[in-house]
């Protein structure tokens, strides 16, 4: 592909609430996800890098039906994180913004933002195994399937940072990330009785007040309430990072949770985060 070297130093922001570096994964049907993928209303990136080296990141686990995954967070040194800029740097992901497109029934789409060397950037792309030729709308050339296959390493590369990294960049043991907030959606749309047996299968809402007056109306979807739980009241929902269904005394619903990263807007329930 020719792509230049990467400078020694790539500029980035260094407060520790910018993000310079996210990895999503949404849309269609995946095994294991954070939040709710229809509405895009509490997704979390599987990968967040902020600008002070704390970094967030998931790791689940499928294994034919139960899909537990892990938050997990660490802080890299400068060092570590110009190891991150410069493979992102050398996979192209600095040349400006792409999309790679193809037609995969129910596939998720993975999108990579960088915010760094004065540049703001997003690169998208569908899932593999690709090869040249007609994909649906898609025409693609050898080069276009080297570079997508250099996003590929790249992702693998980056979510695997552990393996490869020096210990000495990784500069605070790896631990679960206990969130103090976080965003909660009810969506009124999936309502079943109390007597269904659905509800067998729920959870007991921990909350006093009743799930249809949950916080807000949301902007971002038809027939969805969201609000901020923060510290003590979050507490409860530990654990149910996936789509969860509750139960109050009157009606049951599907909820969605999503931490909030040191990056995510304050007024959240009104951002697709």
């Amino acid at each position: 592909m020719g792509l230049p070297l990467a400078p020694e130093t790539i500029a980035h922001p260094t407060e520790a609430d910018a993000l310079v570096l996210d990895i999503t994964n949404g849309g269609g049907w995946g095994l294991c996800e954070i939040g709710q993928r229809e509405t895009h209303t509490t997704q979390l990136p599987v990968f967040a890098l902020h600008g002070d080296g704390r970094v967030f990141f998931l790791r689940s686990i499928h294994d034919g039906g139960t899909c537990p995954s892990s938050l997990l967070t660490t802080v890299l040194s400068e060092d570590g994180m110009q190891q991150i800029l410069r493979r992102a740097w050398e996979a192209g992901l600095f040349l400006g913004d792409r999309s790679y497109r193809r037609y995969v029934e129910d596939a998720a789409t993975t999108v990579v933002s960088i915010n760094a060397n004065d540049q703001m950037l997003t690169t998208s792309s569908y899932p593999g195994p690709w090869s040249e030729g007609d994909s649906g709308d898609y025409v693609m050339d050898a080069g276009t399937v080297e570079e997508i296959e250099t996003l590929g390493a790249f992702l693998r590369t980056t979510l695997a940072f552990e393996t490869w990294m020096d210990p000495a960049d990784i500069a605070a043991p790896v631990e679960d990330w206990i969130p103090t907030q976080a965003k909660l959606v009810v969506n009124l749309d999936s309502y079943f009785a109390t007597d269904s047996s659905y509800a067998a299968a729920s959870e007991t809402w921990p909350l006093a007040d009743e799930m249809a007056t949950f916080g807000e109306y949301s902007p971002l979807g038809s027939g969805l309430r969201c609000g901020v739980l923060s510290d003590s009241a979050l507490v409860p929902f530990f654990g149910n990072w996936i789509e969860t269904q509750y139960c109050d005394p009157s009606a049951c619903y599907r909820t969605y949770l999503r931490p909030l990263l040191p990056s995510d807007p304050v007024e959240a329930c009104d951002h697709e985060v």
